[in-house]
């Protein structure tokens, strides 16, 4: 399938707003935050083939609620807001800089959709919230014309700002992150630094083998600092991530009587762990701010992340969920990749390595050069920049489209086959991690790349070489290339599947131009993909029997028997 031109986006220059802070060095504590915004109204234009395509929205729909933007964006000769010109905020990506938005809006400024003139909000100062003022003005998008036609428009903003934020020692005493409380003063609602002044109660929901390591120590530190704390171990595996688990935290939340507006619910865990309880705050009370703290490496580089929540549900991958921008994440890969083993370190990289073969060639050749400095991966952290990499990747390609309006993702890369293959796989003796089916789907991607001539185009032999160097490290990083549920019949069944799921079409990414670019197919067949499997096999098993596969695991990668728990 053809890229279509990012010109056919751009049609009004005067209404492109970047709403993507990238990444910040703090100087004070050598600290990552990065910062994500989206406008969910009007509905998102982005496309998937221009690299950092700001969002695009219509400026006459859209108040300036920024500070600092140099423009009321109201006509005072005017009884209404006037379209206005928005500001040039589109940043560089790539370099971290730009003019961004200075901070959120207050709730004296904004007012959910439209903008009160100066003498208006002095004359209403102290008011919480205005909505518009007394009698029909028109004020709202739709103007008063409804009084006359009987049809009526609304329209709100829906702002998102949540930091991710790498960060050490986060259960120390003195370490004060956890103490953030919400500011309910600006809109969208944030994380409030802790001053110094006592902290209101806090409910944490942990997984429970986290709970096994550092539930004493996550105790004594709320203990420490004063503040009354109830903490629940959560089971939580792809066994148990089912809506029965978000109910078990549903009374949690009825039992301790949260106070959504000042009591954040803190989440320590594993991927399943953020999902379950990032989708039960999301449904109590319509939406109580959570605290994401990830425990394992791919809960770091792709379920913190982002803002899906979901369960699984009558056999299928995560079927139910919402969208749902956390509070915060804090980030801490050496409090606790310490204690995680080799086959969780790889479950994360598979996420990782997704990121590096569509996206960032630099970061893999930062993952090859890991692994080669020590093979063994138990209980190591990958290395910063490694991390830092992953997620701003994950950001950049994430932020213009939070809420999947574009259904071509750089991000579904070892997504199309995969849903399929790790719920089948369950009901194995060999149950497979996410990471793990992630990767196996990257494998056959590959290869249906290689075949199609994308993977390098310039030269068959050149093309055939990237695949044995992908297959290469994704066996190093202990990530399997054969299972038994991963079969052509489940990869085609799979293809079906996704169709469905990606709004009648496959959508497939697939690398393209070497390692680092990407580009979608719409047109893969059943043949195709049997053909694909089928000579991926081959190469696996002729790998394997001369000793290329760097890993000690070979093809079967660290996949072990037993339940996942």
């Amino acid at each position: 399938m053809s890229a279509q031109p990012a010109t056919s986006f751009n049609n009004n220059q005067a209404s492109l707003d970047s709403h993507i802070r990238p990444f910040e060095k703090s100087a004070s504590n050598n600290t990552l935050s990065s910062v994500v915004e989206d406008a969910a109204t009007p509905p998102l234009s982005t496309s998937s083939f221009s690299k950092h395509l700001p969002l695009l929205h219509s400026a006459a729909l859209k108040p300036d609620f920024r500070r600092g933007s140099g423009d009321s964006g109201y006509d005072e000769g005017s009884s209404s807001p006037s379209p206005l010109a928005t500001p040039d905020l589109a940043p560089s990506v790539a370099s971290g800089t730009g003019s961004g938005a200075e901070s959120p809006v207050s709730l004296d400024e904004f007012s959910f959709g439209h903008k009160l003139r100066a003498e208006d909000r002095a004359e209403h100062h102290g008011v919480d919230q205005k909505i518009n003022l007394a009698g029909l003005n028109g004020l709202d998008i739709g103007g008063v014309t409804g009084l006359e036609t009987g049809s009526f428009v609304a329209s709100a903003m829906m702002p998102i700002r949540y930091e991710i934020k790498c960060v050490d020692g986060i259960l120390d005493t003195s370490n004060t992150d956890l103490l953030v409380g919400i500011d309910c003063s600006v809109f969208p609602v944030m994380m409030k630094p802790y001053t110094g002044e006592p902290v209101g109660r806090r409910l944490v929901i942990v997984d429970n083998n986290v709970y096994a390591l550092y539930g004493d120590k996550i105790k004594a530190y709320f203990d420490h600092h004063g503040v009354e704390s109830h903490i629940h171990p959560l089971r939580a595996s792809e066994n148990t991530k089912e809506f029965d688990s978000v109910q078990e935290l549903l009374q949690q939340f009825k039992n301790f009587d949260i106070d959504r507006r000042n009591e954040p619910i803190i989440a320590v865990g594993g991927g399943v762990t953020l999902d379950i309880c990032s989708l039960a705050a999301n449904l109590w009370r319509r939406n109580t701010p959570v605290v994401k703290v990830p425990t394992t490496l791919i809960g770091m580089v792709d379920a913190g992340v982002g803002v899906k929540t979901a369960v699984n549900w009558c056999g299928g991958k995560n079927k139910i969920g919402t969208y749902c921008a956390p509070l915060g994440v804090f980030v801490d890969a050496e409090q606790f990749l310490g204690s995680t083993g080799g086959r969780g370190v790889g479950n994360g990289m598979g996420e990782i390595l997704k990121m590096a073969c569509v996206k960032d060639v630099e970061l893999f050749e930062l993952m090859e050069g890991w692994v080669a400095a020590k093979p063994e991966i138990e209980g190591r952290a990958p290395t910063s920049m490694i991390m830092k990499r992953a997620i701003q990747g994950m950001l950049e390609e994430l932020s213009p489209n939070l809420f999947e309006h574009t259904l071509y993702r750089v991000v579904d890369y070892g997504h199309t086959f995969s849903p399929f293959v790790e719920m089948d796989a369950l009901e194995t003796n060999k149950p497979l991690l996410h990471g793990e089916a992630v990767n196996l789907d990257m494998a056959l991607s590959t290869m249906l790349a290689h075949n199609r001539g994308w993977l390098y185009p310039a030269s068959a032999s050149h093309s055939f070489s990237l695949v044995r160097r992908t297959y290469a490290l994704m066996s190093a990083l202990g990530l399997p290339l054969r299972h038994a549920s991963f079969t052509a019949d489940n990869c085609i069944t799979a293809l079906g599947e996704i169709e469905k799921a990606r709004g009648g079409r496959v959508r497939v990414p697939l690398m393209s131009g070497g390692i680092g670019m990407t580009r979608f197919a719409d047109d893969v067949c059943e043949d195709e993909v049997r053909r694909a499997w089928e000579d991926m096999c081959e190469l696996v098993g002729e790998m394997e029997s001369n000793g290329e596969l760097m890993g000690q695991f070979g093809a079967e990668g660290q996949v072990t028997e037993g339940p996942l728990e």
